[in-house]
């Protein structure tokens, strides 16, 4: 994969490692399984819970932020201060607007990417260009 990344093509990478060009085509196959497998996981496993955890600091921030705006009793915050805080509650429903845009139907969405793979690796004519790229 470290030639193949650099520009090798398959047959100078056969050459450099002394084996066989079908060889090379099969491993980097291989390994590009594995690399679409563990990209899978880690959207299946860690992506929602990152997710979950930039919701819930989300919440907390809003919150606080909603209880210095209601804080009546407090006279060290001047109209200047509250008007900041007023712009920092509004990037954080700004944020979560973002977050909702990019979620399943966005093109953002990484496991949207994966699908577009699986569905293109089934292509007659993505494979015969496959084909051709790994002769």
């Amino acid at each position: 994969m470290a030639l193949h990344s650099k520009g090798f093509s398959q047959s100078e990478i056969a050459r450099k490692l002394d084996v066989n060009q079908s060889t090379v085509s099969r491993d980097l196959i291989e390994i590009r399984r594995k690399a679409r497998k563990a990209i899978g996981r880690y959207i299946d496993e860690e992506i929602p819970n990152e997710i979950q955890i930039y919701i819930s600091g989300l919440n907390e921030i809003t919150k606080n932020l909603r209880g210095i705006l209601e804080d009546k009793q407090d006279p060290k915050i001047s109209i200047k201060d509250k008007a900041y805080v007023l712009s920092l509650l509004m990037q954080c429903y700004g944020k979560r607007i973002e977050m909702l845009i990019g979620g399943p139907e966005s093109n953002l969405n990484a496991h949207t990417h994966m699908k577009t793979m699986k569905i293109d690796e089934k292509n007659p004519y993505l494979q015969s260009l496959l084909k051709r790229d790994s002769q």
